[in-house]
């Protein structure tokens, strides 16, 4: 068993809060940055985007200018007060009336126009966040996402290293899968997906009585990314940021 690993590539492994009013924005921005490889949390208004970065410790930021009770600026000024000093970047369809003294005096990274260019994005904030170019595995919002390829039968470790775990088997016809893959699938994992697998295939992973997400695709892997986790998976995930005191979080 192989699998096909990108090339080098800016790769956005933080956690991000993306603040919008606008529900398909933020779902454009959320899953793109999700497939870089980020953690992302949303706020529709002011007061919910304080809640979460006071009870949440982010890497990076986005936020809109203009929302419902407020605006962006509004709240990178009341976190830069509560010393906060992760990078924040803000949206707007105004970008260009944006005071520049205001932005440089708040350590605002970057203003960014709508329609945006969640690329540039995820690129700015990955910079910004000190993300050094990596190279592994594709990411898939919480998943990590391999190609099984099916002319060749060794297992890589890969398997073993990654939590979330999605596998592509759209290559696949129905022909005995290796016999060290069902020892693999056992690991303990919080999350695992089957990619693009025929309805054979599909009929012997649940033979393997495991807690198996079946998607036919790669967009529908990101939908499945963005499911809201149990208080378990949560709590898991949040003992991958590293520990600190509220001082050292927000610095």
């Amino acid at each position: 068993m192989s699998f096909n690993n990108r090339d080098e590539a800016m790769e956005l492994n933080a956690k991000v809060l993306v603040l919008d009013d606008e529900p398909l924005v933020r779902l454009l921005i959320c899953s793109k940055l999700e497939q870089a490889g980020a953690q992302v949390s949303e706020a529709g208004c002011c007061a919910e985007a304080i809640k979460l970065m006071r009870n949440t410790t982010f890497d990076a930021a986005l936020f809109d200018y203009r929302l419902p009770d407020g605006n962006g600026i509004d709240v990178v000024r009341l976190l830069r007060k509560e010393e906060f000093s992760l990078p924040i970047a803000m949206l707007s369809g105004e970008a260009a009336d944006l005071e520049e003294e205001t932005v440089n005096d708040l350590g605002i990274c970057a203003v960014f126009p709508k329609p945006p260019d969640v690329a540039l994005i995820a690129k700015t904030l990955a910079r910004e966040a000190g993300c050094s170019p990596v190279k592994e595995t594709v990411r898939v919002g919480r998943y990590a996402y391999f190609k099984a390829d099916p002319s060749e039968s060794e297992n890589r470790p890969e398997w073993e290293e990654q939590d979330w775990l999605a596998v592509d088997f759209s290559a696949w016809s129905s022909e005995s899968l290796p016999s060290s893959m069902p020892d693999s699938f056992r690991r303990p994992r919080r999350g695992l997906a089957v990619v693009g697998a025929n309805p054979d295939l599909r009929n012997y992973f649940d033979s393997l009585d495991l807690n198996i997400e079946f998607v036919a695709g790669v967009d529908e892997l990101a939908a499945l990314s963005r499911r809201p986790t149990t208080p378990l998976e949560r709590a898991a995930l949040l003992e991958t940021v590293q520990p600190g005191s509220p001082t050292e979080s927000h610095a």
